[in-house]
């Protein structure tokens, strides 16, 4: 169930994301931070090239990406106007390098049995918990980045219907 939810987020933000359009620096984009409100986040980065909606009641705001390969495409994952996930598309496979990297932050590294990688750390700016999923697919990486208790208990409800 973990799996299919997070990889239906995955999809829905990848088809949402598509081609790179504009600049957006790298600066700007790591002021962005989870539980962060929707206005805030505009604010900084401005109107998303996209939006649609996700499961479980979630919106996406999708935003293009140019100058900063291997990034292509940020999608900001709100629930009502609270932002509890950050989705970060890079083109070709970059799982096992992501992972390494998170481990060497201080992030705990989780393999589940259906091969997704997860990881639980704290966020670098706020050190609030965050858990962090990669997948792979269609030579594209995709690290999605959700608060850690909006996480648990949106899984552990899905789990129990």
């Amino acid at each position: 169930m973990k799996k299919t939810i997070v990889t239906a987020v995955f999809m829905a933000v990848v088809i949402l994301i598509g081609c790179p359009a504009m600049a957006m620096d790298i600066t700007t984009l790591d002021k962005v931070n989870i539980l962060m409100p929707k206005a805030e986040v505009k604010a900084l980065l401005g109107e998303p090239n996209r939006e649609g909606d996700l499961i479980l009641g979630l919106n996406a705001e999708v935003y293009d990406v140019k100058d900063i390969k291997p990034l292509i495409g940020v999608g900001c994952i709100y629930n009502d106007n609270d932002l509890v996930g950050l989705a970060y598309l890079f083109e070709n496979t970059t799982a096992a390098q992501a992972v390494e990297r998170l481990k060497t932050d201080g992030f705990v590294h989780y393999k589940t049995a259906d091969g997704v990688d997860r990881l639980s750390g704290k966020d670098d700016d706020t050190g609030e918990p965050i858990v962090v999923v990669i997948l792979e697919e269609g030579g594209l990486t995709t690290v999605i980045t959700f608060e850690k208790t909006y996480y648990e208990k949106t899984l552990k409800e899905k789990k129990t219907e």
